[in-house]
């Protein structure tokens, strides 16, 4: 009971340094706003010009947009001047009859380990929205997937379409966030995959939802950018109530999976009437560079979609600390990640102690119970791997979710030598 009671109160102070990441709520329109703006008549792009990704590479921003006929690509040494590449449009939409004929929109776009790769939605003739996957080998000439469409709905939150895909690469996986919608409402949903193209979804909980009635968010959630610049993980993503009023919202979260909407939401709205913004605010594309938070965004003026700047150097969201960074572990005792992570059913945990003592390592849901004791015994110094299997203490298999794991090391002196170290994992079934 007590050590129980340890770890909720543990819990609450966690959970009230996640409300402390929250405030990143001071963004800057860049003043000659639109910076990508519509091609001529009968262009492609005619009426629209949406930045859906923008990372720093090679010396220069690249940007990748979206138009009425498909995926350009733009480059810019600042990030507010920018140069159209001559090839355009890059990738369009499939031959009559595919799952991509109808339109291709809302490119996420990665360079991992040599490769581009893109991830974007496919829209057919029947109005079903999938993602697909391409490669590139310089961002311009780009193959598709021959195994299109990669992520189909289907799944607890995505029955009626897949739609919106944000990637990330981190630990050697690309996770995915996207909108998931079930015939009733669109949230933000979750899958992870090792190669990019065979996706496995979380299907416990989805990641984010709409807003209660009354909110600025109450009716879906929209296109989204996922970054994991410091110790959180922030998105930006698109809102609309019942009067179809769009606009940013901002969320943090430790792990990827449980999020907190940012108190001061939403974080960024259209501009004043006749302004080429007014009408509406959407699809957000951010990175972090210079000590700035950098986002290219879409506004409407009603009849042209274009793409905007704007700056946010609210630095509280990147000096955070929380008892699951690693890297502020004591040097003498380590307790690492556990792996594979996410993971269905087995997992492995390894810590390392320098000198020996009693050590607890136990289980915990997201509430504070405790779910199973791995280890409660005195140890020598060394490194030790221990399974989980997915178990609580009565040997029953436990639930998809998120949970933690807390080591204890007492010394010989019987004296606490280190706060307990804790980690985090999903189990996804």
């Amino acid at each position: 009971m007590k050590i129980a009671s340890q770890v909720q109160l543990l819990f609450v102070f966690f959970l009230l340094g996640i409300a402390n990441l929250l405030g990143q709520t001071q963004w800057d329109k860049y003043a000659n706003n639109p910076v990508l703006t519509p091609g001529a008549p009968g262009s492609w792009d005619e009426t629209f010009a949406i930045a859906t990704t923008v990372f720093y590479h090679q010396g220069i921003y690249k940007m990748w947009y979206e138009g009425d006929g498909g995926f350009g690509y733009a480059t810019s040494p600042d990030g507010f001047v920018w140069t159209k590449d001559a090839a355009n449009p890059l990738l369009t939409p499939g031959p009559p009859g595919s799952w991509d004929a109808q339109a291709v929109n809302h490119a996420s776009v990665l360079f991992v380990n040599g490769t581009y790769h893109m991830w974007y939605s496919g829209v057919d003739f029947n109005d079903i929205n999938r993602i697909g996957h391409a490669t590139s080998p310089d961002g311009i000439t780009w193959t598709k997937d021959p195994a299109n469409p990669v992520l189909i709905p289907g799944g607890n939150w995505d029955d009626f379409e897949a739609i919106h895909p944000t990637v990330i690469y981190e630990d050697s996986t690309f996770r995915m966030y996207y909108n998931g919608h079930d015939g009733l409402t669109q949230r933000v949903v979750y899958a992870y995959s090792t190669d990019g193209t065979n996706w496995i979804k979380h299907t416990a909980f989805f990641m984010l939802e709409h807003g209660l009635p009354g909110s600025w968010d109450e009716n879906e959630l929209g296109p989204l950018s996922v970054l994991h610049p410091d110790s959180a993980y922030h998105m930006w993503y698109t809102g609309w109530d019942n009067n179809d009023n769009f606009r940013i919202g901002h969320a943090t979260s430790p792990d990827g999976f449980t999020w907190t909407k940012d108190s001061a939401n939403p974080v960024l709205g259209p501009g004043n009437a006749g302004e080429w913004d007014a009408a509406m605010i959407a699809i957000p594309a951010v990175l972090f560079r210079d000590n700035l938070f950098k986002m290219w965004y879409g506004g409407f003026d009603g009849s042209h979609f274009q793409t905007g700047y704007a700056t946010s150097n609210d630095t509280a969201t990147t000096s955070i600390s929380n008892s699951f960074d690693q890297d502020l572990l004591p040097s003498e005792y380590e307790l690492s990640q556990n792996y594979p992570n996410p993971f269905n059913p087995e997992t492995h945990i390894e810590f390392r102690m320098a000198n020996g003592g009693f050590v607890e390592l136990r289980i915990y849901d997201l509430l504070g119970k405790e779910v199973k004791t791995l280890v409660n015994e005195r140890r020598q110094a060394g490194t030790y791997t221990e399974q989980w299997d997915g178990t609580n203490t009565a040997g029953q298999p436990v639930a998809s979710g998120v949970y933690l794991y807390q080591l204890r090391i007492e010394g010989i002196d019987n004296t606490r030598n280190i706060a307990p170290l804790w980690g985090k994992m999903l189990l996804l079934r």
